[in-house]
């Protein structure tokens, strides 16, 4: 499935929304306004589809992925203070499980292995310039 690319018109109203915290043609970012609305009005929804388009935001403007995947997100947590604490613990380098530790510092790791070749590829050429 291709990833639905926001039209222009569809970005301006999406800007004006006060739900909204930025938008690309590629990304919207929400606010946590419209997460902790979520919470509060869930029950009076019979699905979070009918709840998105209540407010303005339905899957024909921002994308049924989009929008199925943001429910999903919302229903993970029973609660807006539960979601908070997971998002506060996620971005908490102190409160990641070893194996989450491990995990990021073999992905640094390949980083810095990956630039120590393009900077050893680049001094060669450099030195290959060099010689008449």
């Amino acid at each position: 499935m291709a990833k639905h690319i926001l039209t222009q018109e569809h970005i301006d109203q999406l800007r004006v929304s006060p739900y909204i915290l930025s938008v690309t043609q590629s990304q919207i970012r929400y606010t946590d306004e419209l997460k902790a609305l979520y919470y509060q009005q869930k029950d009076q929804f019979e699905s979070g589809m009918d709840w998105l388009r209540s407010i303005g935001l339905g899957p024909e403007l921002i994308g049924r992925k989009r929008a199925a995947s943001l429910i999903t997100l919302l229903n993970h947590y029973p609660n807006y203070q539960a979601y908070l604490e997971a998002k506060k613990a996620k971005n908490d380098p102190m409160k990641i499980s070893d194996k989450e530790r491990i995990k990021r510092l073999e992905h640094q790791l390949k980083y810095v292995e990956q630039e120590n070749r393009f900077l050893k590829k680049n001094i060669w050429i450099d030195q290959m310039q060099d010689t008449p």
